[in-house]
Protein backbone atom coordinates (compact mmCIF):
# COMPACT_ATOMS: atom_id res chain seq x y z
CA UNK A 1 0.00 0.00 0.00
CA UNK A 2 1.40 3.48 0.58
CA UNK A 3 3.71 3.47 3.50
CA UNK A 4 3.12 0.15 4.93
CA UNK A 5 5.65 -2.89 4.71
CA UNK A 6 6.09 -6.64 5.81
CA UNK A 7 9.39 -8.26 5.71
CA UNK A 8 10.57 -11.69 7.21
CA UNK A 9 13.17 -11.24 9.14
CA UNK A 10 14.08 -14.99 10.58
CA UNK A 11 13.35 -18.35 10.23
CA UNK A 12 13.75 -21.29 12.12
CA UNK A 13 15.97 -23.93 11.29
CA UNK A 14 17.84 -21.47 8.74
CA UNK A 15 19.04 -23.99 6.45
CA UNK A 16 16.27 -25.73 4.62
CA UNK A 17 13.46 -25.59 7.09
CA UNK A 18 11.44 -28.62 5.13
CA UNK A 19 14.20 -30.59 6.43
CA UNK A 20 13.05 -29.81 10.02
CA UNK A 21 9.19 -31.24 8.95
CA UNK A 22 10.76 -34.61 7.43
CA UNK A 23 13.01 -35.00 10.52
CA UNK A 24 9.60 -34.41 12.82
CA UNK A 25 7.58 -37.03 10.69
CA UNK A 26 10.44 -39.87 10.74
CA UNK A 27 10.58 -39.51 14.40
CA UNK A 28 7.95 -41.18 14.36
CA UNK A 29 8.87 -44.49 12.93
CA UNK A 30 12.40 -44.16 14.92
CA UNK A 31 14.10 -42.85 12.25
CA UNK A 32 16.26 -39.48 11.58
CA UNK A 33 16.67 -36.89 8.33
CA UNK A 34 20.61 -35.77 8.88
CA UNK A 35 20.56 -34.27 5.79
CA UNK A 36 20.23 -30.56 4.38
CA UNK A 37 18.48 -31.27 1.18
CA UNK A 38 15.42 -33.33 0.17
CA UNK A 39 15.17 -36.52 -1.63
CA UNK A 40 12.42 -37.08 -3.55
CA UNK A 41 11.22 -39.46 -1.12
CA UNK A 42 11.47 -36.71 1.26
CA UNK A 43 9.52 -34.43 -0.49
CA UNK A 44 6.62 -36.81 -1.62
CA UNK A 45 6.40 -37.26 2.53
CA UNK A 46 5.99 -34.00 2.76
CA UNK A 47 2.79 -33.57 0.37
CA UNK A 48 1.61 -36.81 1.78
CA UNK A 49 1.77 -35.11 5.19
CA UNK A 50 0.21 -31.99 4.10
CA UNK A 51 -2.70 -34.14 2.34
CA UNK A 52 -3.34 -36.39 5.07
CA UNK A 53 -3.42 -33.49 7.51
CA UNK A 54 -0.64 -33.92 9.76
CA UNK A 55 -0.32 -30.69 11.79
CA UNK A 56 2.86 -31.32 13.97
CA UNK A 57 5.63 -31.77 11.19
CA UNK A 58 4.83 -28.32 10.27
CA UNK A 59 4.96 -26.53 13.42
CA UNK A 60 8.51 -27.43 13.58
CA UNK A 61 9.70 -24.31 10.80
CA UNK A 62 9.18 -20.74 13.05
CA UNK A 63 8.65 -17.77 10.96
CA UNK A 64 9.36 -14.01 12.10
CA UNK A 65 7.99 -10.84 10.43
CA UNK A 66 7.65 -7.32 10.97
CA UNK A 67 5.02 -5.47 9.65
CA UNK A 68 3.48 -1.97 9.21
CA UNK A 69 -0.25 -1.86 8.44
CA UNK A 70 -3.23 0.11 9.77
CA UNK A 71 -4.75 -0.51 12.64
CA UNK A 72 -7.68 -1.12 11.23
CA UNK A 73 -6.10 -3.73 9.66
CA UNK A 74 -4.01 -5.15 12.70
CA UNK A 75 -6.86 -5.69 14.59
CA UNK A 76 -8.45 -8.01 11.92
CA UNK A 77 -4.75 -9.51 12.11
CA UNK A 78 -4.49 -10.48 15.60
CA UNK A 79 -7.63 -12.01 15.78
CA UNK A 80 -5.36 -14.99 14.73
CA UNK A 81 -4.66 -15.91 18.04
CA UNK A 82 -1.67 -18.70 17.28
CA UNK A 83 0.85 -16.45 16.37
CA UNK A 84 3.10 -14.39 18.62
CA UNK A 85 2.83 -10.74 18.32
CA UNK A 86 4.42 -7.48 20.30
CA UNK A 87 3.87 -3.97 18.66
CA UNK A 88 4.51 -0.22 19.10
CA UNK A 89 2.88 0.75 22.37
CA UNK A 90 1.17 4.32 22.35
CA UNK A 91 1.46 4.21 26.15
CA UNK A 92 5.29 4.44 25.94
CA UNK A 93 5.73 6.36 22.83
CA UNK A 94 4.29 9.11 20.80
CA UNK A 95 2.81 7.28 18.26
CA UNK A 96 4.02 8.32 14.23
CA UNK A 97 2.00 10.62 12.28
CA UNK A 98 1.13 7.97 9.17
CA UNK A 99 -2.08 7.38 7.82
CA UNK A 100 -3.67 5.27 5.32
CA UNK A 101 -5.30 6.68 2.72
CA UNK A 102 -7.56 3.93 -0.51
CA UNK A 103 -6.48 4.55 -3.66
CA UNK A 104 -9.94 3.67 -4.39
CA UNK A 105 -13.41 4.33 -2.24
CA UNK A 106 -14.78 0.54 -2.32
CA UNK A 107 -18.80 0.52 -2.29
CA UNK A 108 -20.88 -2.21 -0.31
CA UNK A 109 -20.62 -5.54 -1.53
CA UNK A 110 -24.63 -6.32 -2.47
CA UNK A 111 -24.85 -9.75 -1.02
CA UNK A 112 -21.81 -10.39 1.01
CA UNK A 113 -22.02 -8.71 4.34
CA UNK A 114 -18.14 -8.85 5.23
CA UNK A 115 -16.84 -7.52 2.09
CA UNK A 116 -16.69 -4.76 -0.68
CA UNK A 117 -18.14 -4.35 -3.76
CA UNK A 118 -17.68 -3.46 -7.42
CA UNK A 119 -20.26 -1.16 -7.75
CA UNK A 120 -18.83 2.35 -9.09
CA UNK A 121 -19.65 5.32 -6.50
CA UNK A 122 -20.69 8.54 -7.30
CA UNK A 123 -18.12 11.45 -7.36
CA UNK A 124 -19.66 13.31 -4.28
CA UNK A 125 -19.23 10.31 -2.39
CA UNK A 126 -15.81 9.36 -2.85
CA UNK A 127 -15.52 13.16 -1.88
CA UNK A 128 -17.23 12.97 1.23
CA UNK A 129 -15.38 9.50 2.07
CA UNK A 130 -11.82 11.44 1.35
CA UNK A 131 -12.89 14.40 3.49
CA UNK A 132 -14.55 12.40 6.28
CA UNK A 133 -10.75 10.59 6.21
CA UNK A 134 -8.79 13.85 6.39
CA UNK A 135 -11.05 15.54 9.39
CA UNK A 136 -9.56 12.68 11.11
CA UNK A 137 -6.07 12.52 10.35
CA UNK A 138 -6.38 16.16 11.72
CA UNK A 139 -6.88 14.86 14.87
CA UNK A 140 -3.49 13.85 15.46
CA UNK A 141 -2.13 18.34 15.27
CA UNK A 142 -4.75 18.04 18.71
CA UNK A 143 -2.83 14.79 19.71
CA UNK A 144 0.64 16.50 19.67
CA UNK A 145 -0.70 19.16 21.51
CA UNK A 146 -2.12 17.29 24.05
CA UNK A 147 0.78 15.08 24.71
CA UNK A 148 3.25 17.85 24.90
CA UNK A 149 0.36 19.65 27.35
CA UNK A 150 1.20 17.00 30.16
CA UNK A 151 -1.89 14.38 29.29
CA UNK A 152 -0.95 11.15 29.19
CA UNK A 153 -0.09 9.08 26.28
CA UNK A 154 -1.88 6.54 26.92
CA UNK A 155 -4.79 9.26 26.81
CA UNK A 156 -4.56 10.92 24.44
CA UNK A 157 -4.35 8.42 21.70
CA UNK A 158 -7.32 7.20 21.92
CA UNK A 159 -9.13 9.93 20.03
CA UNK A 160 -6.24 8.92 17.12
CA UNK A 161 -8.54 7.52 13.42
CA UNK A 162 -8.49 3.80 13.21
CA UNK A 163 -6.44 4.06 9.44
CA UNK A 164 -3.01 5.26 11.52
CA UNK A 165 -0.11 3.31 11.16
CA UNK A 166 0.95 0.77 12.88
CA UNK A 167 3.94 -1.45 13.33
CA UNK A 168 4.23 -4.90 15.47
CA UNK A 169 6.23 -8.25 15.11
CA UNK A 170 4.55 -11.16 14.36
CA UNK A 171 6.02 -14.98 14.77
CA UNK A 172 4.39 -18.23 13.65
CA UNK A 173 4.83 -21.48 12.35
CA UNK A 174 4.27 -22.84 9.04
CA UNK A 175 1.12 -24.89 9.86
CA UNK A 176 -0.73 -21.50 11.78
CA UNK A 177 1.11 -19.55 8.97
CA UNK A 178 -0.55 -21.12 6.15
CA UNK A 179 -4.23 -21.36 7.59
CA UNK A 180 -4.09 -17.39 7.94
CA UNK A 181 -2.76 -17.37 4.24
CA UNK A 182 -5.73 -19.75 3.49
CA UNK A 183 -8.04 -17.00 4.78
CA UNK A 184 -6.19 -13.71 4.06
CA UNK A 185 -5.29 -14.75 0.72
CA UNK A 186 -9.23 -15.57 0.15
CA UNK A 187 -11.42 -13.30 -2.54
CA UNK A 188 -13.02 -12.00 0.12
CA UNK A 189 -10.98 -10.84 2.55
CA UNK A 190 -10.35 -7.12 3.15
CA UNK A 191 -7.84 -5.78 0.32
CA UNK A 192 -5.83 -4.12 3.14
CA UNK A 193 -4.74 -7.66 4.34
CA UNK A 194 -5.20 -9.37 1.92
CA UNK A 195 -2.13 -7.61 -0.18
CA UNK A 196 0.06 -8.56 3.05
CA UNK A 197 -0.99 -12.02 2.98
CA UNK A 198 0.09 -12.40 -0.15
CA UNK A 199 3.63 -10.63 -0.09
CA UNK A 200 4.32 -12.95 3.05
CA UNK A 201 3.21 -16.27 0.88
CA UNK A 202 5.87 -15.42 -2.04
CA UNK A 203 8.20 -14.97 0.88
CA UNK A 204 6.90 -18.15 2.67
CA UNK A 205 7.24 -20.01 -0.77
CA UNK A 206 10.48 -19.18 -1.72
CA UNK A 207 11.66 -21.03 1.99
CA UNK A 208 8.97 -23.96 1.75
CA UNK A 209 8.05 -24.93 -2.12
CA UNK A 210 7.39 -28.28 -1.43
CA UNK A 211 5.01 -27.10 1.45
CA UNK A 212 3.47 -24.48 -0.38
CA UNK A 213 2.87 -26.39 -3.54
CA UNK A 214 1.05 -28.94 -1.43
CA UNK A 215 -0.81 -26.32 -0.04
CA UNK A 216 -1.82 -25.05 -3.59
CA UNK A 217 -2.73 -28.22 -4.46
CA UNK A 218 -5.18 -29.63 -1.34
CA UNK A 219 -6.09 -26.43 0.10
CA UNK A 220 -6.00 -23.05 -1.64
CA UNK A 221 -7.44 -24.67 -5.10
CA UNK A 222 -9.13 -27.41 -4.03
CA UNK A 223 -12.98 -27.70 -3.68
CA UNK A 224 -14.55 -28.98 0.08
CA UNK A 225 -17.87 -30.78 -0.01
CA UNK A 226 -20.38 -31.40 2.62
CA UNK A 227 -21.73 -34.88 3.39
CA UNK A 228 -24.71 -33.98 1.56
CA UNK A 229 -22.88 -32.84 -1.50
CA UNK A 230 -20.45 -35.76 -1.49
CA UNK A 231 -23.96 -37.72 -1.50
CA UNK A 232 -25.61 -35.75 -4.59
CA UNK A 233 -22.19 -36.42 -6.44
CA UNK A 234 -22.75 -40.09 -5.94
CA UNK A 235 -25.98 -40.25 -7.29
CA UNK A 236 -24.89 -38.36 -10.31
CA UNK A 237 -21.99 -40.66 -10.81
CA UNK A 238 -23.47 -43.75 -10.05
CA UNK A 239 -25.85 -43.39 -13.51
CA UNK A 240 -22.37 -42.87 -15.46
CA UNK A 241 -20.13 -45.56 -16.47
CA UNK A 242 -17.65 -45.08 -13.29
CA UNK A 243 -15.11 -46.85 -15.11
CA UNK A 244 -14.39 -43.36 -16.91
CA UNK A 245 -13.47 -42.11 -13.39
CA UNK A 246 -10.16 -41.41 -12.52
CA UNK A 247 -9.29 -44.22 -9.82
CA UNK A 248 -8.24 -41.86 -6.99
CA UNK A 249 -11.02 -40.07 -7.43
CA UNK A 250 -13.46 -43.39 -7.43
CA UNK A 251 -11.60 -44.56 -4.60
CA UNK A 252 -12.40 -41.77 -2.64
CA UNK A 253 -16.34 -41.36 -3.78
CA UNK A 254 -17.05 -45.11 -3.62
CA UNK A 255 -14.99 -46.56 -0.71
Amino acid sequence: MDQGFVELLDWMPRTNPEVAIVQAARTSVNRDCNTSTLTKADRNLIRRLYADQHTSPFEMVELKFVVKLPLFAARQWMRHRTGSYNEVSGRYSKLEDDFYIPTKVRSQHKTNKQMSGDEELPNEVNETFLRFLYNGMESYDTYEELCESGVARELARIGLPQNIYTRFYYKTNLHNFLHFAKLRMAQDAQYEIRVYADAMYDMVKTLCPVTCQAFEDYTLNSVRLSGPEVEMLRKFLGSTNLDTLPKQLKDKLFP
